[in-house]
């Protein structure tokens, strides 16, 4: 008699929710040498019993600044990300030429998984105390070039900051050097936009498909909303494939942008948290989980939040068939959680604030099928 193999592990019972399938049921997940496999038929070294859970891949925050040790703002990625449900976090440029190599070293002590942008200014985004050279005059274009090609696999793009404070006189100048350079590399510019030197309809009809548009609910300055409506050159950008990144932060939410944009039916194409020293459980931002929660409120149905930390950027990053989905083959990287009915209070830039009733709380989190975090209540 033909003898089946043992699987690791065997996730019983759980609402299997995965966009990257249209999956919204209760059913299995196995998981052998790391990745999701069919389970039928096959018993398991290790069962857990998700009855009344939600079983997605594992969260994929696509900007949070954790250079710890090289930035005095930047987090530790492992001593938070599995305790989230997070299992995949792209550091949005905290390094540049200067010190990509010291981030990259870094990263490799993690084990949470880690992509990043590489800012253009030479030394990153290193401390709060004052602003990066944002003057292209400054940067080390061919540096910046020999970093990239060394390092594509683990870069995803360049990254710019277009906040008045940080620009001054030069404009929109950082933003058109960047597109110039990432077009000579060959890869996508992320631009930050809160309190931009110009409307930001003038700086999304710059931007290419695939370049991304990060904190699109800020409501510093000129925002993404005309005449009470999402601007139309927002659309524009949308429609020729520019990504729109929520990056929530302290900074870069806008409850009056935010709602406005949501019922005219412009939502995110991800949902990131912007993580920093300053955020990570404190008001604001606190934690991916939290602003999934505060999305779910906005009026988001529960697959379209999912798909915000899942696929959305798995796509984004040309990772699709590996991570953000629960397809057999994929990289075991799973998140259970308990959706609770609860009050939570959401706050945005300017102190205004909103209830919520219902959040999403880690119950356990696995690696590559290794499980990394488990909450006591969990059993």
């Amino acid at each position: 008699m033909l003898q089946v193999e043992k699987l690791d592990l065997l996730i019983k019972n759980g609402v299997i929710l995965d966009p990257s399938r249209n999956t919204n049921r209760t059913g299995d997940i196995a998981v052998k040498n790391g990745k999701i496999v069919e389970s039928e038929g096959r018993s398991s070294l290790y069962e857990i019993d998700a009855s009344g859970k939600l079983v997605m891949p594992g969260l994929i925050d696509f900007h949070a600044h954790i250079f710890y040790g090289g930035s005095d703002f930047a987090l530790a990625p492992d001593s938070f990300a599995f305790a989230c449900g997070t299992t995949t976090i792209v550091d949005p440029g905290t390094a540049g030429v200067a010190n990509y190599r010291a981030f990259r070293a870094y990263a490799a002590t993690q084990a949470t998984r880690i992509k990043a942008l590489l800012y253009v200014g030479s030394t990153g985004l290193g401390t709060l105390n004052y602003h990066e050279n944002a003057d292209p005059a400054c940067w080390d274009r061919d540096g910046v070039k020999k970093i990239y090609e060394e390092y594509r696999g683990d870069l995803l793009g360049l990254k710019i900051r277009q906040s008045k404070d940080i620009v001054g006189s030069l404009g929109l100048k950082p933003l058109d050097e960047t597109l110039k350079l990432a077009g000579e590399i060959g890869c996508r510019t992320v631009v930050h936009v809160t309190n931009p030197p110009t409307g930001l309809e003038q700086i999304a009809a710059k931007l290419r498909p695939d370049d991304v548009f990060c904190h699109v609910f800020q409501g510093t300055g000129n925002t993404i909303l005309c005449n009470g409506k999402v601007h139309p050159a927002i659309w524009q950008a949308r429609e020729r494939g520019v990504l729109f990144d929520a990056s929530n932060g302290k900074g870069h939410f806008s409850f009056e942008v935010a709602e406005t944009a949501i019922k005219e039916g412009f939502i995110p194409d991800i949902l990131s948290s912007d993580l920093t020293t300053m955020t990570l459980y404190k008001d604001y931002a606190f934690a991916l989980p939290h602003l999934m929660a505060k999305y779910l409120y906005l009026g988001l149905t529960i697959e379209e939040v999912v798909r915000m930390v899942t696929i959305a950027p798995a796509q984004a990053m040309g990772l699709e068939s590996v991570i953000g989905t629960l397809a057999f083959g994929a990289c075991a990287d799973v998140a259970i959680f308990s959706l609770k009915e609860m009050n939570v209070e959401f706050k945005d830039t300017l102190g205004e604030k909103r209830m919520g009733k219902k959040m999403f709380v880690p119950e356990m989190t696995l690696r590559e099928g290794r499980i990394v975090f488990r909450n006591f209540n969990f059993i």
